[in-house]
């Protein structure tokens, strides 16, 4: 054979029938890709016809249906029930019919040139995630679902009549009815059509699918215990909170960042995260959808068996798994923080007090739940942006400037501690032992989703989660729980008994320190006026302290100590006496402070509409001396007679009249 190859290749003949009997093949190949390639075409297109067939499916049945039912209650009822009803004359009713349809037609195209502008002037260079808002808009598909109905039915019933049926009688009323509400509502939608040119108006379907899918991962949702599905939401709620940051982000680069539209979102997204708070108590401590980080162990904290498993392997330790039970509350304070950063400058206090407000609400529901710490983090973050965004705006070398907004911003981030306090406080009122007895009388055993309809907080979930396994054991061996309510009761007030020692120490001791040291670092820099509205909300702050709130963590600790029925279990040390050491402490830190205020404060130059502080703090450290002085405290009184005098001369002069000339009521004032 290769004898014979060499021999036909001497000849040109040959080269030229191999050539063309390669063209031939080639061509051959090249129609047969091309068929193949045009019937993949035409099947992809097919099938995109079927899905477009299949979503319309609903619609064209309907129309049908309705335009059967039509023609059947015109032949059986209407002859009967009105006879004086004449049948329309075909033409007019065909006309009729085809303007219907018409106008129909043009309310869709209408519609779908405001959804095309809108694409074209905002959403073309968005991300993905952020141009879907425009196609998942609920309003106007549901609008366009209803219109193309309408539409079609016209045509439907052209068709029966000319299948040779007459003219529907009833199709009359009914049409004007359909048409008219199409035409009306269109009027409404077209107020709604400004809003695509807004991502953060078509935001609310965001809010919708997150809460449909904390829904799934609760009690009633469906498969709510299977890993899969809860992994399945929290990937889908991951991506919708970074939708969030996406229409965050390209609202904040418009030409006005701080309008009253990215306020309102971010004011929507502080009110989600306080219903969250109680929505969270319903979905299992160990879920998936809670976010998942590993921790890398210490090499010589770390038992014996890993150590000697990881150096024969020549690896490093395996890491554990945690549960990140805030990751949508750390994403969305991320956003929301931000926009505080952005709007700081804006010098608009409406803005500022309704913002401030809705993160009220929010650090509420978080010490209400038990999350005092997080609560006084968050206050932290505002304060230390609210400094770094004053500091950057002075300029060098002169002398610090207090508007009105800076005070009274100063002033409401201080009554967020206030907030969190009481808070806290009235929920503990609440939650007694009698009314935590009812609630665990309440679940039964065999049904899961007891424990989180309960209305259990966050400590007391993870401890009924404990027992959950346990008395299922017992269930089994014994035929039913044993266990009596008293026991249960004695684990979760022990439960309940830690809860309060994290929180109160948050608010005793931490909330007073940020307090103090954040006065002291606006008064370093030149902010007297901001500082001395820290100060007076720290006052009221300690007075509420000390008359209302340690009362109530004093009394709500006993009762629990009452329920103490299992002496080897360990509690956690509790000294109320303890809390009023520290607060007495903080009373003794801040009657200092104020006093020193007040030579800054007779200094400087009071501005319009700042309350009378130095008034306040003259008298609130004559309060203090005399109270020293009776007590004994000699150390003390020392330490605040300086700035007590130095106030009352100041006030002195204040009061004193512009003439020599004085009437009964400057002797009064006097």
């Amino acid at each position: 054979m290769p004898n014979a190859y060499l021999r036909f290749a001497q000849h040109k003949l040959f080269w030229q029938i191999r050539t063309r009997t390669k063209n031939l093949h080639f061509r051959i190949l090249s129609r047969v890709f091309g068929l193949k390639y045009f019937a993949e075409e035409e099947r992809a297109n097919t099938g995109i016809l079927f899905q477009v067939v299949s979503g319309t499916v609903r619609q064209l049945l309907a129309a049908l249906i309705l335009a059967a039912a039509l023609q059947i209650l015109e032949l059986l009822l209407i002859n009967y029930l009105i006879k004086r009803w004449s049948i329309p004359r075909p033409d007019s009713y065909v006309v009729w019919l085809g303007t219907v349809a018409q106008i129909g037609g043009v309310f869709i195209a209408l519609y779908f040139t405001a959804v095309t502008a809108a694409a074209a002037a905002i959403y073309a260079q968005v991300p993905t995630n952020v141009r879907d808002l425009l196609a998942r808009e609920r309003w106007g598909n549901v609008y366009i679902r209803y219109l193309t109905f309408v539409t079609f039915l016209p045509l439907c019933l052209i068709a029966l009549h000319l299948f040779g049926f007459e003219p529907l009688r009833l199709a009359v009323p009914f049409l004007i009815l359909f048409s008219g509400v199409g035409i009306i509502a269109f009027t409404k939608l077209g107020h709604r059509a400004f809003n695509l040119f807004d991502p953060t108006r078509l935001s609310y379907v965001l809010f919708a699918e997150l809460n449909r899918w904390i829904r799934q991962v609760g009690p009633g949702g469906f498969r709510w215990l299977d890993p899969a599905f809860q992994k399945h939401a929290h990937r889908q709620a991951a991506a919708t909170v970074d939708t969030f940051e996406a229409v965050f982000t390209i609202s904040a680069t418009q030409p006005n960042p701080k309008g009253r539209t990215l306020l309102g979102l971010v004011g929507h997204l502080l009110n989600f995260l306080a219903q969250y708070q109680f929505q969270k108590l319903r979905i299992p401590t160990g879920s998936l959808w809670f976010a998942e980080k590993y921790r890398h162990e210490n090499w010589y904290l770390t038992e014996d068996s890993k150590v000697q498993f990881a150096h024969e392997a020549g690896t490093t330790l395996f890491p554990q798994t945690i549960t990140e039970h805030n990751w949508i509350e750390g994403e969305i304070e991320r956003i929301v923080l931000k926009f505080f950063k952005i709007s700081i400058l804006a010098h608009r206090l409406d803005d500022h007090l309704e913002l401030l407000n809705r993160f009220g609400g929010y650090i509420g529901a978080l010490a209400a739940n038990g999350n005092s710490k997080r609560a006084v983090d968050l206050i932290k973050s505002l304060q230390t942006i609210f400094q770094q965004s004053r500091l950057a705006t002075e300029d060098a070398g002169k002398p610090p400037t207090e508007s009105m907004e800076d005070i009274a911003i100063a002033e409401l981030l201080s009554y967020l501690h206030l907030q969190a306090l009481t808070t806290y406080a009235m929920t503990l009122e609440n939650r007694g032992l009698e009314k935590t007895k009812e609630r665990l009388q309440k679940i039964r055993w065999g049904k899961l989703q007891s424990i989180y309809t309960g209305f259990f907080n966050a400590n007391e979930i993870r401890q009924l989660e404990w027992l959950v396994p346990r008395i299922a054991l017992e269930q089994e061996a014994e035929g039913e729980a044993l266990t009596p309510v008293w026991y249960v009761q004695a684990l979760i007030s022990k439960s309940q008994a830690e809860s309060l020692q994290e929180n109160v120490e948050q608010l005793v001791v931490f909330s007073n320190g940020a307090l103090h040291d954040w006065a002291n670092q606006l008064a370093k820099e030149g902010g007297v006026w901001q500082s001395a509205a820290v100060l007076s909300r720290h006052l009221e702050y300690l007075r509420k302290l000390e008359t209302r709130c340690l009362p109530v963590f004093k009394t709500h600790y006993e009762a629990l100590q009452s329920a103490k029925y299992l002496s080897d279990l360990k509690w956690p040390s509790i000294s109320p006496e303890g809390w009023h050491q520290q607060v007495q402490q903080s009373r003794d830190s801040l009657n200092r402070s104020v006093a020193k205020h007040i030579t800054l404060l007779g200094k400087a130059k009071r501005p319009d509409g700042v309350p009378d502080y130095l008034g306040q703090f003259v008298h609130a450290t004559g309060e203090s001396l005399f109270g020293y002085i009776l007590t004994q405290q000699a150390d003390e009184a020392k330490l605040l007679s300086l700035g007590y005098v130095i106030g009352t001369l100041v006030l002195f002069d204040q009061l004193k009249p512009a003439t020599a000339e004085a009437d009964v009521f400057v002797e009064q004032r006097m």
